[in-house]
């Protein structure tokens, strides 16, 4: 007999997997396309109800000074699975050569399935604000994000790269 320990190792395996393929996948898609498609992946922290560090991978579609960023993201959470898939839009509101920095909103889906309990799926609104640099090849930016849901709502930092 399986114990509830196993089958959360498993599935916290799973998750890892996951993120990592969804990477792979994207830097596929993003070295496959030129111009104004690209690619990024990014860690932080949640802070309230979540209060967890998270993965995030995604895509950027870009024109003129907007950017939608469809991504999803592995939150590494205690005794459950957690995660979400999110479309963000962003306005560049400082349009720089070497940096930039950009105010954006979106919707989320945030799924946790508990070891012990009932799934729940939970709408979220993201509010973001970032500031990245331009001028090195891997892009780096730092990224605040405000997740408005039922409950506590958590805000998370992160940092990442852009391709």
């Amino acid at each position: 007999m399986r114990s509830r320990s196993d089958s959360s190792r498993r599935a916290r395996r799973f998750g890892v997997l996951a993120v990592l393929g969804i990477t792979a996948l994207l830097f596929t898609a993003g070295t496959a396309t030129a111009g104004l498609v690209g690619w990024g992946v990014a860690g932080g922290k949640y802070g309230g109800d979540l209060d967890s560090y998270f993965g995030q991978g995604g895509l950027y579609f870009s024109a003129a000074s907007i950017t939608i960023h469809p991504n999803a993201e592995y939150i590494f959470t205690d005794n459950a699975t957690t995660w979400s898939l999110n479309a963000d839009a962003r306005l560049t509101v400082l349009p720089l050569v070497a940096t930039s920095g950009w105010l954006g909103a979106g919707l989320g889906r945030l799924m946790v399935n508990p070891d012990n309990g009932d799934k729940t799926h939970d709408t979220t609104v993201n509010l973001l604000a970032g500031f990245g640099l331009n001028a090195v090849p891997l892009k780096p930016y730092v990224e605040g994000k405000y997740m408005l849901k039922s409950g506590n709502d958590p805000f998370g930092l992160m940092i990442g790269v852009r391709f």
